[in-house]
């Protein structure tokens, strides 16, 4: 497969899953029932976003080290808590909607880190994709290139995504 195949797959791909995750989200119309107590469901999302945040770190440590066997095992991993945290994601607001952040004092904060981690994500999620395929197919120039981006993209994803429940937690009253 061409270079120029993957990379326009990829993103073909990508955008057809955030759509999905859009609608999903923000216009289905219909409930389900919590698969798992809601308090446990939002708990296991910050986890598997502490976990997403930690294997990217361990795979970009095992790279400065020249350890691409260990570096791809991480990615895996990464990709893998990232996954398992969209479907508890996806669960989790299909059963209860939108949770409003009502403390005055720290609104404004919260709502910065919400949405510079929604765009990021909505930004990381293409390149998580096109990074990923390049690396798969031994595109290593090109990956490298682009995986600087993405790593700091997705790294910030995963823990502001642990900061939204912790905030929501600890200081919504």
């Amino acid at each position: 497969m061409t270079k120029k195949y993957l990379i326009i797959s990829s993103l073909v791909l990508a955008f057809i899953a955030e759509a999905f995750l859009i609608l999903i989200i923000y216009f289905n119309p219909y409930k389900i029932a919590p698969m798992i107590p809601t308090e446990l469901q939002s708990w296991l999302s910050a986890g598997l976003n502490l976990l997403s945040a930690l294997s990217l770190l361990y795979a970009y440590m095992a790279i400065k080290k020249q350890e691409k066997q260990k570096h791809k095992k991480f990615i895996h991993l990464a990709l893998c808590f990232s996954a398992l945290f969209l479907i508890n994601y996806i669960l989790y607001h299909m059963s209860i909607g939108h949770v409003k952040f009502t403390n005055q004092d720290f609104r404004v904060l919260y709502l910065f880190i919400l949405a510079t981690h929604l765009i990021c994500s909505m930004i990381s999620l293409p390149l998580i994709f096109m990074t990923y395929t390049l690396g798969i197919f031994n595109y290593l120039k090109e990956h490298k290139k682009i995986a600087k981006i993405t790593f700091c993209l997705w790294e910030y994803v995963s823990v502001t995504g642990v900061m939204v429940v912790l905030m929501l937690k600890f200081l919504n009253s």
